[in-house]
């Protein structure tokens, strides 16, 4: 019997326990849904209401603007009130709004001069009401707390009040009032709001006003501005916002979340019955219960049943929690796309609709209207905004559905990007911003209306974040089998943070005015255009410093070998910097310096040499001494610059004499006063990109580090073991040329201004293309654990800085060339 009963027993508490854990379980996964289910309803209740409240405050606010009414209170003395106009443009208010607004004006020291719906009103003193004194007070638009209309039906009204005032004196910002207009608004429609929102989520709602009262409530509006305190929802006004509450509604038990309305003060509650968000629950634990008890029977045969339901259960839990989760990110998803359409769309069809009611407003002369010029622009520009909008998303839907159709054909990379600076000169000359292009004759397979599409994304977003006066700099090369065309500008520049969200649609990052006007689509449909091409866009940038968004695309395949060469082509070889310069010494030193720094260096002596061979081999850059016998050095940048197949070699001057604006002004992409130093060239080489080309045969490391002296130690140390080195002096520039160009090992260090070594060695570990290099850390800085916690599995070492540097150096370049095997 003992047996018998420890094994019943045995066989049951199992069972409870599970069951206990399995309700729990259930239990809280409900109320966390249910939570957000409300929380998600008196979010969106709150913005339609905001919403709502908000376009009339706009409705009254432009009403007081209209010229009419403004030359109808003529300088604010009402024995100067143009009556019939006064009664005209309220009328026109009330009509607009369908008599659910009533409009009033009342002259400066509160006397009522105009009522459409209650002439015996006119004349009465109405400085006592709190929308007048809020006015005065505030000198802005005002709302009052909500109130019992005296008319019929007595509805819940609130008060908007705002000032008529005459045109700003030159240098203000606002000026005279010349009295005030204010408005009856009934809140129906926040009835309506409310009914129609509870019907789609299934919940109750309630609002409230800044006083606590309740406007509007399940089944229809309050007979009167009751508090809350009397509601079932009463014990939820002093409980956190957004937090769920339990509440009891005459013995039936609710769950219930509240959410402030901004900036009105008002609040949304919402509530679902108890019994009704937990019958899922129930019925879990009524199957619970009646698995039990038969089980408890037979041991050992309930064990198994138990066992093998419970398994079921688990399963179906978590296919009930794995579908609910795809419907809540769904939901989500839907939710945040809906409320930025939304907005985005509301926004300009608010101009459009509101600009052409006042249009329709105006008193006709036969069969024309006279009304603001500024009224026509708002609608134009309303209506390109939507149809921009609109053809954004429609373009994104088709790459997302891989819909998108695209037609290559051949196209000359330089002439399509001077078509498209040339289509936006009216932007660029609107900022006084400078365009600089350096575009060699490249022909890509493209889409060329895709093409286009995607630069004027570029350049836009470039005009737009970059400073009145600033510049902008568009970049091609090839490299490999990819073209790679890059827009730079002179902006505020986008954080670490911020560049992994621009290419998200609708999210919009930087200074809130600068970025306004935009739809946060623009970015995102250029990268998908370009990877439907096969390419990509990438972005990089520092704060304060600009950003850079290089756009990537597949290059043309080179010609096909048969074609005889050029013989004057065979006198230079071909690509690398061309120095122009009539001083041997000078040519000879500056020519050691690039070749040992694994540059190709062509010199020429004289400025017609120079031509010569600048259009001979082409080079990826020209150093240009001004000072020079034959042709003056100023007259060959300039022809240069005038040859269509020259002008997009970049230019560096170089002088005795600081002159960097003439340069500029000329064309020069930067100047340099003799005599060089020699450190800084290579440094600016390396920050614009023009890196020496890498040798499969050889073992290539990058060096990141600010300190001069330290890369100085390193490269002499490297270069002896016959690597090849890249300097880069700050962590901006090295993540640039790790992304650029495949080395065999990269050297960091740790503490550097801007990006410090931390972030860059993450930023490489993080990145596909540059994780599998390894990393050594060279620093002067104690480590503590949590740095090398950071640092953990991303870096093969960390190599103090000191007497013990080259030798340590030397050794891991000894075990990265037995572990690579170079030669390759």
């Amino acid at each position: 019997m003992q047996v018998g009963a420890l094994a019943v027993l045995g066989a049951l508490v199992p069972l409870v326990v599970l069951a206990t854990l399995t309700l729990t379980k259930s239990e809280a996964a409900v109320r966390h849904e249910v939570a957000a289910r409300l929380r998600l309803t008196t979010a969106l209740s709150s913005a339609l209401i905001a919403e709502q409240v908000g376009s009339i405050v706009s409705l009254i606010e432009g009403a007081a603007r209209r010229p009419q009414l403004v030359q109808a209170l003529a300088d604010g003395r009402p024995d100067r009130f143009d009556q019939a106009e006064i009664d005209q443009q309220l009328q026109a208010l009330q009509e607009y709004r369908h008599g659910r607004t009533t409009p009033g004006l009342l002259d400066l020291d509160g006397i009522l001069r105009g009522i459409p719906d209650a002439p015996e009103l006119l004349g009465r003193d109405f400085s006592s009401r709190g929308y007048f004194k809020g006015v005065v007070t505030t000198g802005g638009t005002y709302v009052s707390e909500a109130f019992v209309s005296a008319v019929r039906a007595r509805p819940f009204v609130v008060s908007i009040a705002t000032y008529v005032r005459a045109p700003a004196p030159a240098g203000q910002s606002l000026g005279p009032p010349l009295g005030l207009l204010a408005a009856s608004v009934e809140l129906g429609e926040v009835q309506e709001i409310v009914d129609d929102v509870a019907a789609v989520q299934g919940v109750n709602l309630w609002i409230a006003d800044q006083r606590g009262r309740l406007v509007a409530a399940p089944g229809g509006r309050p007979t009167a501005l009751v508090p809350v305190a009397g509601a079932p929802i009463d014990a939820v006004a002093t409980a956190p916002v957004g937090r769920l509450v339990g509440v009891d509604d005459g013995g039936r038990r609710l769950l219930a979340v509240r959410q402030q309305v901004v900036p009105l003060g008002w609040t949304v509650f919402a509530a679902v019955p108890r019994d009704q968000a937990y019958a899922g629950a129930t019925a879990i634990r009524t199957t619970v219960l009646a698995i039990a008890f038969p089980l408890g029977v037979m041991v050992c045969a309930g064990i198994f049943l138990l066992l093998r339901t419970q398994r079921r259960q688990w399963r179906a839990e978590a296919q009930v929690a794995l579908a609910r989760d795809e419907a809540r990110d769904a939901s989500r998803q839907k939710s945040e796309f809906l409320a930025n359409m939304s907005h985005e769309l509301r926004t300009p069809l608010n101009a459009i609709l509101g600009f052409s009611e006042l249009m329709a407003g105006e008193k006709a002369d036969g069969d024309n209207r006279s009304v603001p010029s500024d009224w026509i622009d708002h609608i134009r520009t309303g209506g390109r905004h939507l149809l921009v909008l609109i053809n954004d998303v429609l373009d994104l839907s088709k790459v997302e559905a891989g819909r998108i159709e695209l037609f290559p054909e051949p196209l000359e990379l330089s002439a399509a990007i001077d078509e498209a600076v040339a289509a936006l000169g009216p932007l660029l000359s609107e900022r006084a911003l400078r365009v600089t292009t350096t575009v060699p004759p490249l022909t890509i397979p493209t889409d060329r209306v895709r093409f286009r599409q995607i630069l004027n994304n570029l350049l836009s977003n470039a005009i737009k974040f970059s400073p009145t006066g600033g510049q902008i700099f568009i970049n091609a090369h090839r490299a490999g089998d990819q073209v790679h065309v890059s827009v730079t500008d002179t902006g505020p520049g986008i954080s670490l943070a911020d560049q992994a969200r621009v290419f998200i649609e609708f999210a919009q990052v930087g200074d809130v005015k600068l970025r306004a006007g935009g739809t946060g689509l623009g970015l995102p449909l250029a990268r998908r255009l370009a990877q439907a091409h096969g390419g990509d866009i990438t972005c990089e940038s520092e704060p304060g410093h600009g950003a850079r968004f290089t756009l990537t695309l597949p290059a043309a395949p080179h010609a096909q070998p048969g074609t005889p060469p050029d013989p004057a082509a065979a006198a230079y070889p071909t690509g690398g910097i061309l120095v122009i310069e009539d001083d041997t010494a000078a040519s000879l030193l500056l020519r050691a310096h690039l070749e040992r720094a694994g540059y190709l260096v062509t010199v020429a002596a004289t400025g017609e040499d120079g031509l010569a061979a600048a259009r001979s081999c082409q080079p990826d850059l020209v150093l240009l001494d001004l000072t020079h016998p034959g042709i003056e050095g100023r007259l060959v940048l300039q022809q240069l610059k005038d040859d269509p197949q020259l002008r997009h070699i970049p230019v560096a001057l170089i002088n005795v004499d600081e002159d960097r604006e003439v340069g500029v002004a000329l064309g020069a992409v930067d100047y340099f006063v003799k005599p060089v130093q020699h450190d800084a060239l290579l440094g600016w080489l390396v920050h614009h990109s023009f890196i020496p080309p890498l040798d499969d045969h050889t073992v290539n490391v990058l060096v990141i580090d600010d300190d001069p002296a330290t890369l100085a130690v390193v490269t002499r140390t490297l270069q002896r073991q016959g690597v090849r080195v890249i300097e880069a002096v700050n962590g901006t520039d090295g993540l640039r040329l790790a992304r650029a160009h495949t080395f065999d090992l990269i050297i960091c260090d740790l503490l550097m201004p801007g990006i410090d070594g931390f972030t860059v060695i993450a930023a490489l570990h993080d990145d596909p293309a540059t994780r599998d290099v390894p990393v050594l850390v060279l620093t002067s800085q104690d480590l503590t654990q949590h740095d090398r916690n950071r640092l953990a599995g991303k870096t093969l070492a960390v190599i103090a800085k000191g007497g013990e540097t080259p030798a340590d150096l030397q050794h891991w370049i000894h075990r990265l060339t037995d572990i690579t095997a170079v030669p390759h």
